[in-house]
């Protein structure tokens, strides 16, 4: 079985903050970075914790979309602690 392709840059972003979290992959990727972010990269349906659990071992850096509904959601704080 074959390692999951590293990532640089794993984008946290809570649902209001989507569109950021789009801007900031198509940037970063004009730029030639790699990205990982939940709308685009968990498939529909999957398990969310295991998903990001994953996403966090492949990934070198992580980019938060800090905001209000960031610092107010549910699983962003477990994503940092996580990350760190």
């Amino acid at each position: 079985m074959s390692q999951p392709e590293r990532k640089d840059f794993l984008i946290s972003y809570t649902g209001a903050d989507l569109a950021w979290a789009k801007w900031l992959a198509q940037e970063l990727e004009r730029a030639e970075y790699s990205t990982i972010y939940q709308d685009r990269d968990f498939p529909a349906g999957c398990n969310f914790v295991l998903e990001m659990h994953e996403a966090i071992k492949r990934c070198d850096r992580l980019i938060a979309v800090l905001s209000r509904g960031y610092l107010d959601a549910v699983y962003t704080h477990p994503e940092w602690a996580a990350y760190f």
